[in-house]
């Protein structure tokens, strides 16, 4: 039997295993096919629908990309590669695969099912652009409310923090306890990496040939920022999208960095360059696919608010960092790449862990797409991790308070944070009067406020999430001896963080009013104790709810 007589047989017993929904044994029929005929776009298109039903949204852009190239007018494959596309929340280029599937139709006398096709084409079309649309209004107000430039800088939390330096070192060890040495130089290097993007210009060499100059590192830098303290990140150029987008292709074709290869592929590929180019090369090409999944996750997540596609970039940096730390272990960090640090993975895993949180919150239930074992789970692995691999300060003086902070006790804290949102949840879709409940809501209070703690004395999520616990032991019927010591610790520390947090997202999102009701509740209720109307042992609860998911 010839090769292509084995890729035909090959691809219809993919075709009838596709048909029955069996999407992984099919996806094995067409690898098989693939490898008797790699110049067939239907294989490639076909692996990329399994992909796609299997969620494998990164691997099945790449085989569509690899089927558009194969045959350019192939339609169904301009189709899915728009649709793993808008999955990966990238919207511009699903416009363009739209408009290329529906340019890829013939012109006049369609059949029935090329109208059909034509009808699904220009209706995903016109709803890819209005997304795109509204991201751009999304772009526009994170300028308006983050100009690192205008007349807002005074306001802005790194700014304010900075200025607090030459006072927090005179005060010592206890000027350590402060956020401010970590959202100060996060906020320098995300500047540093932003200029750099304005540095990138079009060259056109030989024959007429366009050719992308510029500098490298911007990527790094960018992503060191977001992993060290993501609230530092804004956007002050309108033009910001598009430099970034041309800074990755410069960078990657530099750095012969994997664009569209999943963690399997990347880990193969960078195997086999090992042994014939060796880590000088692997390496910073590990570096930048890495942290373009973790920024490409970062600004999914938060402009166009698609958690789900997130949640994939993230999963597919932790899977290549946690695998390549397993395969290179004898590999020290300085050749195999900063990337491959324990606190850069853990960096990424605490965004993982909050995106997916979002993302489950996006849609939640009992039946939700991101279960909520799931997040427990990963939850519970983050803490783990922070508290086991603390380092010893008094051992080793060499770790600063600001790497303590940044790559042990936020993750902590975002760990904890998440396994109190858990326990709401968990409580809030049990049967009325089961007895686990109580228990729930006692467990998330504890974990907000182990959350809290994880935060310095000066920092907005220390007070946010002690407000979170508040809101779980009022949901709880707790006791005013409960709950009025931790109103109190609120009110205290309100001073001391709006120096630098006093007009922050999450301020002007709704944390200043939760606050505000917070402080009116403790002044009411202690009346009404002075007044002896309640009592320590009395329960009551104001006319608000926390929100925990913030």
């Amino acid at each position: 039997m010839s090769a292509i007589e084995n890729a035909t047989k090959l691809k219809g017993e993919g075709n009838t295993l596709f048909g029955q929904q069996k999407y992984f044994e099919a996806f094995e029929k067409y690898s098989s096919a693939i490898t008797f005929d790699q110049e067939n776009a239907i294989l490639w298109a076909n692996r990329a629908a399994c992909n796609f039903h299997l969620k494998k949204y990164l691997d099945a852009s790449s085989d569509a990309k690899k089927a558009t190239t194969l045959d350019p007018t192939y339609a169904k494959a301009w189709g899915r590669l728009a649709s793993a596309s808008q999955e990966l929340g990238s919207w511009q280029l699903a416009v363009s695969a739209w408009k290329s599937a529906l340019g890829s139709l013939p012109a006049q006398n369609l059949s029935s099912s090329e109208l059909k096709q034509k009808d699904q084409y220009a209706t995903a079309l016109a709803n890819a652009e209005n997304v795109v649309r509204e991201r751009e209004g999304r772009v526009a107000q994170t300028l308006n409310y983050r100009d690192g430039t205008g007349a807002g800088r005074d306001k802005l939390p790194w700014v304010r923090a900075e200025k607090m330096l030459p006072e927090l070192r005179l005060m010592g060890r206890e000027g350590f306890n402060s956020c401010a040495w970590v959202i100060v130089p996060a906020a320098k290097e995300l500047a540093e990496g932003m200029e750099m993007l304005k540095d990138l210009k079009t060259h056109t060499g030989p024959g007429g040939r366009q050719m992308l100059l510029g500098r490298l590192g911007a990527i790094e830098r960018i992503t060191n920022a977001i992993i060290r303290e993501e609230r530092v990140f804004h956007i002050s150029d309108p033009n910001f999208q598009d430099l970034y987008r041309k800074q990755v292709m410069f960078e990657a074709q530099v750095r012969n960095a994997w664009t569209d290869a999943g963690p399997e592929s990347v880990i193969s590929e960078a195997q086999e360059r090992l042994n014939t180019k060796g880590w000088d090369d692997v390496r910073p090409a590990l570096s930048l696919t890495v942290r373009a999944w973790i920024f490409r996750a970062f600004l999914t997540s938060g402009l166009d608010q698609t958690h789900g596609p997130a949640v994939e970039f993230y999963q597919n940096a932790v899977d290549l960092l946690e695998r390549g730390r397993k395969i290179w272990s004898n590999v020290p960090d300085d050749q195999r790449g900063a990337v491959f640090s324990e606190t850069f993975v853990r960096g990424v895993k605490a965004q993982l862990v909050d995106c997916y949180m979002q993302a489950y919150n996006s849609k939640p239930g009992k039946d939700a797409d991101f279960p909520l074992e799931r997040m427990a789970t990963l939850a519970n692995d983050l803490i783990e991790d922070a508290e086991k691999n603390m380092p010893d300060q008094n051992a080793s003086p060499g770790w600063d308070r600001d790497e303590i902070n940044a790559f042990y006790l936020y993750p902590k804290g975002t760990g904890y944070a998440v396994k109190g949102f858990y326990h709401m949840q968990m409580a809030k879709y049990m049967v009325d009067g089961e007895e686990d409940i109580h228990q729930q809501i006692v467990n998330a209070a504890e974990s907000y406020r182990d959350a809290a703690k994880s935060y310095p004395h000066d920092d907005e999520k220390r007070y946010w999430y002690y407000n979170c616990a508040l809101g779980a032991l009022w949901r709880g019927h707790a006791p005013l001896g409960m709950t009025l010591p931790v109103c109190e610790v609120i009110r205290e520390g309100l001073p001391k963080m709006r120096r630098i947090w006093e007009h922050s997202q999450l301020a002007l999102g709704g944390a200043n009013m939760a606050f505000k009701a917070t402080l009116e509740f403790e002044e009411d209720v202690r009346k009404e104790i002075a007044e002896r109307r309640f009592t320590e042992d009395s329960c009551a609860s104001p006319d608000f709810a926390c929100d925990p998911k913030k």
